[in-house]
């Protein structure tokens, strides 16, 4: 009976506080990064620039990820979210609809609501299809 088709996915971003503070902790990341780099080359004369290397590597496409996630409307999806049986769902609230049309209609035939009220909700149930 649960057939794949009917599954729909969604993609999903983080919220924008989480992106903030995950943007945050990237800036403090690179920045402790510099500077533990820069005092190792200090105290040695060299630097490890394979380890420097991916530790502001990573650190660059932590912060990228979570500036677009809080500061763009695009942004960077992080977790996919499956709906099943989407097309029970779109069913059911056509079904609603049609009821509260219905509905409407008896309260305008009743009089107990005006040709102006009964046409702007009648647009708004139309809309929703």
């Amino acid at each position: 009976m649960d057939n794949k088709s009917d599954n729909k996915k969604i993609k999903l971003k983080p919220g924008k506080t989480y992106s903030i503070f995950g943007f945050a902790v990237g800036i403090i990341f690179m920045i402790t990064g510099l500077v533990m780099m820069f005092k190792q080359h200090s105290e040695t004369g060299s630097y490890n620039l394979e380890f420097w290397g991916l530790w502001l590597g990573g650190c660059a496409v932590i912060t990228v990820i979570n500036y677009l996630n809080a500061f763009t409307k695009k942004g960077v999806p992080m977790q996919e979210a499956i709906i099943e049986n989407v097309n029970h769902y779109q069913k059911q609230s056509t079904e609603d609809i049609e009821a509260k049309l219905k509905q409407l209609n008896s309260l305008h035939q009743q009089s107990l609501i005006t040709q102006e009220e009964f046409d702007k909700k009648k647009a708004e149930l139309l809309e929703k299809l």
